[in-house]
């Protein structure tokens, strides 16, 4: 899929798949200080995290799931022990010009394989039985996500170079400068140096395709000093603020104000999201109105509760404004 088309694909999802309600909790103004970078680390694994999940239990993924166990010729060259049946089904399943899936394995009730399609390098395995008038006559294992997408969608959400590792080695990426990615896979919190720019690693599994796992590697930037001395809840927001940046990038905006605000939402649900064309709300990830007076940068009182205030500008004439949940916080940023 075009980047694009995976938001799309990615929204609806998230959508199903993720708790409502917010996931912070109220801080001081204290200094974030030595939690600065496990903080920003946590955020951006939590974000890969998310995107990961939708891969298995999206809402594109039941649909397609649905796909592979209403094929009446699959499921009746299992029936039939026709393997040649069974191929050219299950070839008709996964090149399909409507849905997207990238990789389906169909085996026999016993495990054995059958009929095996798609590209090498996939994750996010998800199974299930193939039924023929009632009976078990197969199983499946889908996928509707590579190696190369899911590094492509988070390296454009959170603009940080990443990495997959299959059995050690490094098989798929995006954003590491040629040369630079580790020849085997460093362990979480190892330091890089790419570019001559210095680095955190935060590593994390997914599910290969079709067992076992493959490693994911993203290259964290080393906060700085100045970050440090802001409040954690701070720290939080710039990072979402900066995911928030990256993924505008990949809509058309003002059009895709909606698509931009459900997905940025999903990604964090304990934010507030609002994209306004000067005094005028084009979407929001809230039912109610925006809060009358939004500053670019600073506090805000909404609803009886405290929230900061963090904003920038995806498009000319518009403004995204996020509110993050706190007690009090430290200085604002400087407005973007």
């Amino acid at each position: 899929m075009t980047v694009p088309a995976a938001l799309l694909a990615l929204l609806a999802g998230l959508a199903a798949i993720m708790p409502a309600g917010g996931t912070r909790s109220a801080t001081s103004v204290a200094a974030c200080g030595a939690a600065t970078q496990a903080s920003v680390v946590h955020d951006y694994r939590a974000m890969a995290a998310i995107i990961y999940e939708g891969e298995l239990a999206g809402h594109e993924v039941k649909q397609d799931a649905r796909h592979v166990r209403a094929s009446r010729a699959l499921a009746a060259g299992l029936a039939d022990g026709d393997a040649a049946a069974v191929l050219a089904a299950t070839e008709a399943v996964v090149y399909h010009p409507v849905w997207h899936i990238v990789r389906l394995r169909v085996s026999s009730p016993s495990g054995s394989v059958v009929a095996d399609v798609g590209g090498p390098y996939v994750l996010a395995p998800v199974r299930g039985l193939i039924r023929y008038h009632g009976k078990t006559v197969g199983r499946y294992a889908m996928s509707v996500q590579d190696d190369a997408g899911y590094a492509k969608l988070v390296a454009r959400f959170s603009g940080l170079p990443i990495e997959i590792y299959a059995r050690g080695q490094p098989v798929e990426g995006e954003d590491f400068p040629l040369g630079s990615v580790p020849e085997s896979e460093p362990a979480s919190g190892s330091r890089l140096t790419i570019a001559g720019l210095r680095y955190v690693t935060a590593s994390s599994t997914v599910k290969a395709f079709p067992s076992g796992n493959d490693g994911v590697l993203l290259a964290v930037p080393l906060v700085s000093s100045a970050l440090a001395a802001r409040s954690c809840v701070a720290v939080n927001a710039l990072t979402y603020t900066s995911i928030a940046i990256h993924l505008a990038r990949q809509v058309a905006l003002p059009g895709a104000a909606g698509v931009f605000v459900g997905v940025d939402q999903a990604l964090d649900p304990g934010q507030l999201v609002f994209v306004m064309a000067g005094k005028r709300l084009l979407a929001s990830s809230h039912a109610d109105a925006a809060p009358p007076s939004l500053p670019r940068a600073g506090m805000v009182v909404y609803q009886d509760r405290h929230w900061l205030v963090e904003s920038f500008a995806p498009h000319r004439g518009l403004r995204a404004f996020l509110l993050f949940p706190a007690a009090a916080t430290g200085a604002s940023s400087a407005a973007r």
